[in-house]
């Protein structure tokens, strides 16, 4: 009788670890799940980011008011890399101290200008 409780809660364990572990698993997944949506939504934002000052730029560039803009070159390059680059940190680095934070400098002194 008492070997007979105790198999009964042996098993009653094992099964209640496995019922734990497929929980566990299934939360793992969808934790897993809900981080690539959010990275997939920030690296969206950024390539959207970047589309957005390149189509000023250029429209910019177009109609001759960054003509007289000695930095030009390296905004481009800057944005060249950022477009191509694989390396998440250095797109990061790019995109905060690249062509945004020249773009904004750059209508930020010449405010009086336009």
């Amino acid at each position: 009788m008492i070997s007979v409780i105790i198999l009964a809660f042996i098993v009653s364990t094992i099964f209640i670890i496995f019922i734990i572990k497929k929980k566990y698993y299934e939360y793992i997944k969808k934790e897993e799940e809900k981080e690539r949506i959010s990275d997939l939504e920030y690296k969206f934002q950024f390539y959207s980011d970047n589309i957005f000052y390149m189509t000023v730029i250029k429209i910019l560039i177009k109609i001759g008011f960054l003509k007289n803009f000695v930095n030009i070159d390296k905004m481009m390059e800057d944005a060249f890399e950022l477009y191509y680059a694989e390396d998440s940190v250095f797109r990061d680095e790019c995109y905060k101290n690249g062509i945004r934070r020249r773009f904004i400098d750059y209508m930020e002194e010449n405010k009086k200008k336009i």
